[in-house]
């Protein structure tokens, strides 16, 4: 008696079909990938009014020293001060400078001048967290210890400096800030995600 060997794709199964299948098989994946990574189904981000615990906290901190009009930025200023205030927050965290300063800068009264050091501090923030070489995590750590009292403060530069971005729909490490903010700052994090 003879028995014919049998494969899986005997007779019944016509080739031609099964490969035409698996290729729109493999198109129909590339084409989801493409479409998840490169963000063809991304929408743009929509300005949304800023939660109201921003402005009141502003209105309760600064209400008894609200900056007079000469102690706005000139136009040229705040591009001088955020190189100047970079350097100092790089001093700070890496070096172990006095934090006095920037601490004067995010309580300051003029909110320029809050914002201004904001965006020094995300730059900074995104740039060392990314060079090893300054043991910026365990520096970074220190310098939220010795800034706790002033925690309040600067979380709402941060989300002052983000409203300002939004507004003037440019991009900034802000969000970045945030995100290491949330990780130093549990107990913050419920504002944090609602500012995002």
């Amino acid at each position: 008696m003879h028995i014919p060997y049998l494969t899986p794709f005997h007779r019944n199964v016509p080739y031609k079909k099964l490969s035409i299948g698996l290729a729109i098989l493999a198109i129909l994946i590339a084409l989801f990938y493409v479409h998840a990574l490169a963000g063809l189904g991304a929408k743009d981000v929509a300005y949304a009014k800023p939660p109201a615990f921003v402005s009141q906290f502003v209105t309760e901190r600064y209400a008894d020293n609200a900056p007079t009009k000469q102690s706005n930025n000139s136009p040229e200023q705040p591009t001088k001060d955020y190189f100047k205030n970079a350097a100092l927050v790089r001093d700070i965290i890496v070096d172990g400078h006095p934090a006095d300063e920037f601490i004067r800068l995010i309580t300051h009264p003029n909110k320029a001048t809050r914002i201004n050091a904001a965006f020094a501090f995300g730059e900074v923030n995104i740039k060392l967290s990314h060079d090893e070489g300054t043991g910026f995590d365990d520096k970074r750590k220190q310098f939220w210890q010795y800034a706790e009292t002033y925690s309040s403060d600067i979380q709402n530069a941060l989300f002052e400096a983000l409203i300002a971005s939004a507004e003037d729909r440019t991009s900034s490490f802000i969000p970045y800030a945030l995100a290491w903010w949330m990780q130093e700052q549990p107990e913050q994090k419920q504002r944090t995600v609602a500012m995002l």
